[in-house]
């Protein structure tokens, strides 16, 4: 390709006039973007086949030296081949770059430090690096926790610490199933005892796939070990009961409570306020307020919103709406909900433009509409079903169920 560009330009270097001195200058500033597009093409091609890791190595020095810096993605293929390598000094380097050129917000970037560092089997950089990421992917949560679990199931002795561990980074990750499942083997293991983080952990899973009866059994188990409602813990057992739909249990376990800070009160309005019960949030946000707890910002922005979204749905105000989704999208760009939000509001009052544009902006952004599933429990154990999902075991049997209540 650089041969053919440069035999493209040769007129103008063998006839370099006047005329043609700002073609020249134009023509060698391409020539050297070519150039390095070409090396960049070639050095991601060598990192991704494991046995030409070196020369991948080799193209990104000559790229420096032609003074050109690696881009994100660049610097992502780089920190592979030295992982592949074993050369934990120039990953070290090359991590240096990467701060300097401004590339440690990148989520490409800063899951292939957290990569090379645990093959380097530098865990506590890979941590620090993880812990510093502003924004973290699955692939972020899945290369952490293959180290976490393989550490964790190489103890010979398991303690209380390590169990919170492994069921709190699976439970953050959002495997909600394997994080419900270790607790259970800890139960059955009965190595070590259970405390308030751990139940925290565990009803953080089950209001994720709203696993009632799981939660209720993890309430009358918390009980019977002597556990007491204390704040982080009433708040855990709130938010579960709310997301599972269960306000009255959510309530109740508000009034039991001795000690309620303002997490407690933010979590019974957010309950409240999650399944269209305004009065009742605002209710509870004039009792807060009674009681001489002052709202932070979370308590007064949900009590708002959900003001709002009212008045907007019931009058289809659009103006209003979109006020308010920009100033969601400033807070939290990435929400894929609000600008769908903000698409079913315009299709209510038949704005399709303005629905198509909504709709260009999130593919522009990579947002996706979430998969639609629906999770039903049985007998403790929750089954969950996508869209057209066929692959329960029972499928046959579910449809044609469906298609006799359907008649």
């Amino acid at each position: 390709m650089i041969a053919i560009a440069k035999a493209t330009l040769r007129p103008f270097i063998l006839h370099k006039t006047n005329k043609h001195s700002h073609m020249w200058e134009s023509s060698k500033q391409y020539l050297s973007q070519l150039q390095a597009c070409c090396i960049l093409h070639c050095l991601r091609g060598y990192a991704s086949e494991g046995t030409n890791a070196y020369k991948a190595l080799a193209m990104y020095r000559k790229m420096l030296a032609f003074g050109f810096n690696a881009d994100n993605y660049t610097s992502s293929f780089v920190l592979k081949a030295c992982g592949n390598l074993g050369l934990c000094g120039m990953g070290m380097e090359i991590h240096c770059r990467v701060e300097v050129c401004g590339w440690d917000s990148d989520i490409y970037v800063n899951n292939s430090l957290v990569a090379v560092y645990l093959k380097f089997g530098n865990v506590d950089v890979a941590r620090k690096v993880f812990d510093k990421m502003p924004v973290r992917d699955l692939t972020s949560w899945n290369t952490m926790i293959s180290v976490a679990r393989q550490l964790f199931e190489e103890l010979k002795i398991k303690d209380t610490v390590s169990w919170n561990s492994i069921i709190s980074c699976y439970q953050r990750s959002g495997d909600a199933f394997e994080s419900l499942r270790l607790f259970c083997q800890m139960l059955i293991e009965d190595t070590a005892t259970s405390d308030e983080i751990t139940i925290v952990a565990v009803l953080g899973a089950c209001e994720k796939i709203t696993a009632l009866q799981f939660g209720k059994s993890v309430h009358s188990y918390l009980t019977k070990i002597g556990l007491f409602l204390y704040s982080f813990l009433g708040t855990a057992l709130i938010d579960m009961y709310g997301k599972c739909g269960e306000l009255s249990c959510s309530r109740h376990v508000f009034c039991e409570m001795t000690q309620k800070n303002v997490v407690a009160w933010s979590a019974m309005i957010a309950s409240y306020g999650i399944h269209g019960r305004g009065k009742e949030a605002v209710s509870i946000f004039n009792e807060m307020a009674a009681n001489g707890i002052s709202p932070d910002e979370g308590v007064l922005t949900s009590v708002l919103y959900r003001h709002v979204a009212i008045r907007i749905w019931l009058h289809r105000n659009v103006e209003l709406a979109e006020i308010s989704a920009q100033n969601i999208f400033r807070t939290n760009p990435s929400r894929a909900s609000s600008y769908i939000c903000l698409s079913n509001i315009y299709a209510a009052t038949k704005q399709w433009t303005a629905v198509e544009k909504v709709r260009a902006t999130m593919r522009k952004r990579g947002l996706k509409k979430p998969e639609g599933y629906s999770l039903i429990e049985l007998d403790s154990q929750v089954y969950m079903f996508f869209v057209g999902d066929k692959s329960h075991q029972q499928t046959k049997d579910i449809y044609d169920k469906l298609k006799d209540i359907s008649w």
